[in-house]
């Protein structure tokens, strides 16, 4: 589930550079790969329209995002079962696993004053860049390095996001969608929601995105690698966005 969370944060804020018409909708595809001790691939499926976004894995699991009512909801169709949480909420419980990450990271900072030289060293070898670029709350630059690509046909142009100097993240990004006209608005809204949550790395992601111009269609961020391999603008049904009829609810997770 946290795969899924983490593509459906990528899918809404890809959002933010995307053009649509306003009768119309986006399809894309996507394959993500995750290098975490071993690789793992997931293809996903992600549909929008004004105010209603689902993203789909290859797995079957599901996230709807839908601002018209101020809530998102997750799909487990193996289980026939679903969970909702409000943004509020979410804002509620994301800002309370921030001050639990400040008070890990305290007790971090003291654990490591009692290790030996030897050991403090190979510490901060293996975590003090990551750390560095999650708890960091400086300003995002976001810079083009002149190299473009073609990616599912569209001429891309590569971007690369630091923050205090640390990488956050590399964005390939198209303006040869010109028939996409403004949802961005639509998503504003959204990403004001986060921008206000204490959510660390994906603060600084959000902000990166609104720097950049054209439609995201490759990024990689802390080894995870995401590639846009087909979109195209796409009427989508309403009842796509709703909960599937024979599901039950269920109580959302925890950020324990």
């Amino acid at each position: 589930m946290r795969t899924l969370l983490s593509g459906t944060l990528l899918a809404v804020t890809l959002l933010v550079a995307v053009h649509t018409a306003p009768a119309q909708g986006i399809y894309w595809e996507s394959t993500t790969t995750i290098d975490a001790g071993g690789q793992q691939t997931m293809q996903s499926q992600t549909y929008a329209m004004p105010k209603m976004l689902k993203h789909a894995s290859s797995k079957g699991e599901a996230m709807i995002m839908r601002l018209d009512q101020q809530a998102m909801y997750a799909l487990q169709p193996s289980e026939k079962t679903y969970w909702k949480m409000t943004l509020a909420e979410m804002e509620a419980m994301m800002k309370e696993a921030g001050a639990k990450m400040d008070d890990a990271m305290k007790e971090m900072e003291s654990a490591m004053k009692d290790m030996s030289p030897e050991e403090r060293k190979m510490m901060e070898g293996m975590m003090g860049d990551k750390l560095k670029g999650m708890t960091s709350t400086g300003a995002v630059d976001v810079r083009t390095t002149g190299k473009t690509k073609k990616i599912a046909g569209y001429t891309s142009k590569e971007y690369v996001a630091t923050r205090d100097g640390q990488p956050l993240m590399t964005v390939w990004a198209t303006t040869e969608l010109k028939e996409f006209a403004s949802m961005r608005r639509d998503w504003e809204e959204f990403n004001k929601r986060l921008l206000s949550m204490d959510i660390r790395i994906g603060k600084g992601m959000i902000e990166a995105f609104q720097k950049i111009d054209g439609f995201p269609m490759e990024t990689d961020m802390m080894g995870v690698h995401t590639v846009v391999t087909k979109v195209e603008p796409r009427t989508i049904q309403a009842s796509t966005f709703d909960i599937p009829s024979g599901y039950t609810q269920v109580d959302p997770p925890s950020m324990e």
